[in-house]
């Protein structure tokens, strides 16, 4: 009798709960190598298929996939737009990034299809990212470089470096990602002022006063952008805005390139007003070959080995979560 209860709760323990979707598709390749988000993506779907040959979801081939896949799982290169005449299979999309901009065309026009991010795993490769650009304009790693690099027998001695050591860092935003930043200017010494819509919000973070973001721009050494790109925020820090700065004052961008009007910005870089740009962008629609002062990295500020595995994971967790929730759905509909 004890062996059948046992055997009957190992198999009670064991089974194996049937997947709810028929099929998968993962745009990125990458995530087929993650241990953790192909185990977990194969217990609710049938059937996966990866993406291996590289090309992105485009808008010719829309229709093919929402009326073929009950999970896609995408990036933000991929154009996945709405298919209106289309019959949607498609329950959930998946989007392995922060933004969700992306996504907008099929939240108004499919408002049944799930939409889920991966909000917090890039955040800590993002923040240092900042943080490195910040160094590299402050220390002018780029022109020391080239004058080691020429043997000219110039120590730097003229450059005009500085310290972030006493500096006044203004954050435009505070979210998870400001929050990283704030964290590692502290151990250097700055001093951290920030705008952001709710200030109350952050009432324990007593090293950083809030205020106004025209204050912010007027008392800053370095303005670091992290708010997201929306109505409020396109076209946020212009030349206007910047009337009041510092000269000299460094702007860092990790986040969006519609916050800021670049046009505004060659002016201002050649009169001295800024004295350095730090910028993390993909296809930037910008020419700032002739500046020096100027950094610019490929959108690869969120990329790192150990931030694709947290959002990976962190993408296919809140994927399980609402497709639980659907379960929930069919079973009290029934």
């Amino acid at each position: 009798m004890i062996k059948k209860i046992s055997l009957l709760l190992f198999l009670i323990v064991n089974v194996k709960a049937d997947p709810i979707f028929k099929h998968a598709y993962v745009s990125i390749s990458d995530l087929e190598h993650n241990r953790y988000f192909d185990n977990q993506i194969k217990k609710i779907a049938h059937k996966v298929t990866y993406n291996k040959d590289g090309k992105y979801i485009s808008q010719d081939n829309n229709e093919n996939f929402l009326s073929k896949y009950d999970v896609i799982v995408l990036g933000t290169h991929d154009k996945l737009k709405a298919c209106p005449n289309a019959k949607i299979k498609t329950k959930i999309i998946g989007t392995l990034s922060i933004a969700t901009e992306h996504l907008n065309d099929i939240k108004q026009n499919h408002p049944e299809i799930y939409t889920v991010n991966s909000p917090t795993g890039n955040t800590i490769s993002t923040a240092e990212h900042t943080f490195a650009l910040m160094i590299a304009l402050s220390k002018q790693l780029l022109e020391r470089n080239l004058i080691d690099r020429r043997s000219s027998g110039l120590k730097g001695e003229n450059l005009g470096t500085t310290e972030l050591a006493g500096k006044t860092l203004g954050l435009v935003g505070f979210g998870n990602i400001a929050r990283q930043v704030y964290k590692r200017a502290k151990a250097f010494d700055m001093k951290i002022i920030s705008h952001t819509a709710h200030p109350e919000k952050y009432k324990s973070y007593s090293y950083v006063e809030f205020m106004p973001l025209e204050d912010v721009i007027k008392k800053c050494d370095i303005l670091s952008l992290h708010v997201p790109e929306n109505e409020q925020t396109s076209n946020l820090i212009d030349a206007q805005k910047l009337s009041t700065c510092k000269p000299g004052m460094l702007l860092i961008n990790a986040s969006r390139q519609g916050l800021v009007n670049h046009e505004d910005f060659k002016e201002l870089l050649e009169i001295g007003k800024i004295g350095g740009l730090g910028l993390d962008y993909d296809h930037p629609d910008y020419d700032f070959k002739n500046f020096k002062n100027v950094w610019i990295t490929p959108h690869i500020a969120g990329v790192t080995k150990e931030s694709k595995l947290k959002m990976g994971n962190e993408l296919v967790n809140n994927i399980i979560e609402v497709s639980k929730q659907l379960e929930r759905n069919q079973n009290d509909s029934k």
